[in-house]
């Protein structure tokens, strides 16, 4: 055992021949690593996408809220309104396009909800919006 000691230090090209294959075991592992991770994001960032569809509103409070997404309600084949009861769910769009601000438009969107809320409703991102005839 000692000789075999005496020999990575007196002969460089044991001791180099060694430390190039820790090195490159040790790259494996990283590159491995990176790997799975990146695949678990991917899944984590997919798995916060929504698809729904909403009646665009204009804001009429002086909240400071421009356009309100509403719901949309079979019953009365419209946007949800609450007149009894616990109001329904509503968001404002932070990126909302020039083309959809108008009053009472009917859109299937693809968006993220957002951390925060916005005038005391919650903040998404549009990811993808079209208007449904």
């Amino acid at each position: 055992m000692s000789s075999f000691i005496q020999n990575l230090c007196v002969d460089p090209e044991k001791s180099g021949q060694i430390m190039r294959k820790i090195v490159v075991l040790g790259i494996v592992c990283m590159l491995l690593f990176i790997v799975l991770s990146c695949d678990n994001a991917n899944d984590i960032e997919e798995a916060e996408i929504f698809t729904s569809e909403f009646y665009i509103l204009k804001s009429v409070g002086t909240d400071g809220c421009d356009w309100v997404f509403a719901p949309h309600c079979s019953i009365c084949d419209g946007p949800c309104f609450s007149f009894a009861g616990p109001a329904p769910w509503r968001a404002v769009p932070i990126n909302l396009p020039e083309k959809f601000k108008r009053n009472g438009l009917y859109v299937n969107v693809r968006f993220r909800e957002l951390a925060h809320q916005r005038c005391n409703y919650d903040a998404i991102e549009i990811i993808k919006i079209e208007e449904i005839k």
